[in-house]
């Protein structure tokens, strides 16, 4: 126990537990008519081949072409916070339906996130996998 606090926990007790917030942008791959718009069936193929070849590599090419900025979100953090932690939080408050929605998820007009999709915490990428967010950099093109 913190005897300055007395609480358990950290010196600065229960108040500090979100002391700040981080913005995460999200990037949503392109949705459109595949069979009309090449950049649409490149999106989906790329969606396929996270969900299903276990891709977890963007080259800086599909980035630029592939994904739209949808909106941006300002989430709770600590200090020192852990990004995927923060980047997890993203998931809710991006989907539509569970009652938790963000305000920026509804001004953005948008769909809910997805498997392929993109949030960026400052210079840090995560890419959303089967089941969790994984941290990517960028490729070079060739």
């Amino acid at each position: 126990m913190n005897r300055e606090t007395g609480r358990n926990g950290d010196h600065d007790g229960a108040d500090a537990q979100y002391s700040q917030t981080l913005t995460v942008d999200v990037f949503q791959s392109y949705r459109g008519n595949r069979r009309e718009e090449q950049r649409a069936a490149d999106s989906e193929q790329l969606r396929h081949d996270v969900r299903y070849n276990e891709k977890s590599t963007l080259s800086f090419a599909e980035f630029s072409r592939l994904y739209d900025h949808a909106g941006s979100d300002e989430i709770p953090a600590k200090r020192n916070p852990d990004l995927l932690r923060v980047v997890s939080a993203l998931w809710p408050r991006w989907n539509r339906g569970g009652g938790k929605e963000s305000q920026a998820f509804i001004d953005a007009e948008t769909r809910s996130l997805e498997i392929g999709d993109v949030a960026a915490v400052g210079e840090t990428l995560y890419l959303m996998t089967p089941g969790s967010w994984t941290e990517i950099e960028l490729e070079v093109d060739p």
